[in-house]
C-alpha cells in the first residue's frame, strides 16, 4: 500500500519538490494571498494527501496556517492507513478543529469543485464552485 511505500516525510518532500511544476489555480491563489494580507486565517481543506500539500504550501511560501487533507489513520475502512478527508469528513474535521479553538474561526470564504466539496461549501458565508479554472459565486 502506499503507506508501506512512503513516510509522511517522503511525501511533504515530493510536495516540496514538485511545487514549481504544479498547474496551479492562479486566481484563487491570489483571493487567498489578498485574503491573508487582509488579516484573514487561511486553511486549506483537501481530499489530497496532508504531507504533500504541506510541502506545496512551504515551497510556494503560501501564507496558510493550516492544511486538512488526507491522512494515514488506522481505524479506516477501505484503503488500510488512509484517512481521506473528502465530502462531509471535510465538514467533521473542519468543525472538530473550530469546536476547540480558542479564537473565534469564520468561514467567510470557500473555494471548493462540485459536487464533492457541495458540504464544505455550504458552511462558508461566501463560497465559490471552482469549473475549468473559473470561480462561481454560489448563493446558499
Amino acid at each position: 500500500s502506499l503507506v508501506d511505500c512512503f513516510s509522511r516525510e517522503d511525501l511533504y518532500t515530493l510536495g516540496f519538490n514538485s511545487a514549481p511544476t504544479l498547474k496551479l489555480n492562479q486566481f484563487v491563489v491570489d483571493k487567498l494571498i489578498a485574503l491573508s494580507e487582509e488579516g484573514h486565517r487561511i486553511w486549506v481543506v483537501t481530499g489530497s494527501l496532508e504531507p504533500f500539500v504541506e510541502g506545496v504550501v512551504d515551497q510556494l511560501k503560501w501564507p496558510i496556517e493550516r492544511v486538512l487533507g488526507t491522512s494515514w489513520e488506522p481505524e479506516v475502512i477501505g484503503t488500510p492507513g488512509l484517512k481521506e478527508c473528502l465530502r462531509h469528513e471535510k465538514v467533521k474535521r473542519i468543525q472538530s478543529i473550530v469546536d476547540c479553538e480558542p479564537k473565534k474561526v469564520v468561514n467567510a470564504v470557500a473555494y471548493g469543485n462540485l459536487p464533492d466539496d457541495g458540504p464544505m461549501l455550504s458552511l462558508a458565508e461566501k463560497s465559490f464552485s471552482v469549473s475549468n479554472g473559473k470561480p462561481n459565486l454560489l448563493t446558499h
